[in-house]
């Protein structure tokens, strides 16, 4: 006859596929930038044929006439922000067994990320 408090951390059944990879305080902010990476790409897919042929993305540069770029380059915004997804969910499974304030932190400042992307997205798209 089992117990099933009886059973080591590693053989208890977990809720689902991603608490038993990640702490379950880390989940909710992961959660969080995996579906504004989505909305980033959702959003880049269903404007760009609305989109003029140019689109001003580089704004910091202080020639005007290289602000502008072709619209294929709307899907620049959604590559980083996957790409800033997937270090991240790596380096934070790479270090789960670190302080978990300091996993909490570094996973609540990928949102905060992935919300600046999201926000530079909706700025180019509402200009046109």
């Amino acid at each position: 006859m089992s117990n099933k408090t009886s059973q080591p951390e590693e053989l208890k059944p977990h809720k689902n596929r991603i608490s038993k990879f990640f702490p379950e305080p880390i989940l909710k902010p992961l959660r969080i930038s995996l579906t504004i990476s989505l909305v980033i790409f959702a959003l880049s897919t269903w404007f760009y044929p609305k989109l003029q042929p140019e689109i001003p993305l580089f704004y910091s540069l202080a020639d005007p006439s290289r602000q502008l770029v072709a619209k294929q380059w709307l899907f620049l915004l959604p590559v980083i922000s996957l790409i800033i997804c997937t270090i991240h969910l790596i380096l934070i499974r790479t270090f789960a067994k670190l302080n978990e304030l300091a996993l909490f932190l570094f996973s609540w400042s990928t949102v905060m990320i992935e919300v600046i992307i999201l926000m530079i997205l909706l700025r180019i798209i509402l200009i046109l």
